[in-house]
């Protein structure tokens, strides 16, 4: 399974829409889009690659109560054992009338 097929199946819960690289209905009230940020083999024995690490960007884009949503993605990315890496608010944007947050997230598998 892939890193974007485990944080659909992840948050599937929040009934919110989770989109890679692309945008999603703008006028719904929140949507997650999965940027790709690094897939890298880090550990190698005997010339093997032994982990593969995954990093993607989640940009969370909420009209209504962002920190409470941040929130319950984190607890549920970190319940399914991603790494958070980076969490920061990024702006509100006027013409959407959305907050745009980011929550930067790894996951390791091993070969």
């Amino acid at each position: 399974m892939s890193t974007y097929e485990l944080i659909r199946d992840t948050l599937q819960s929040l009934n919110i829409p989770v989109s890679i690289n692309e945008n999603v209905d703008k006028n719904a009230v929140s949507f997650i889009i999965i940027i790709p940020l690094y897939d890298g083999f880090d550990v190698f024995a005997d010339n093997k690659p032994s982990i593969e690490v995954s990093e993607v960007e989640l940009s969370i884009y909420s009209k209504g109560n962002y920190l409470k949503l941040v929130k319950d993605i984190s607890v549920l990315l970190i319940d399914a054992g991603f790494t958070i890496t980076n969490r920061r608010y990024l702006e509100y944007e006027k013409d959407t009338k959305l907050h745009h947050y980011i929550i930067d997230v790894a996951m390791e598998f091993s070969y």
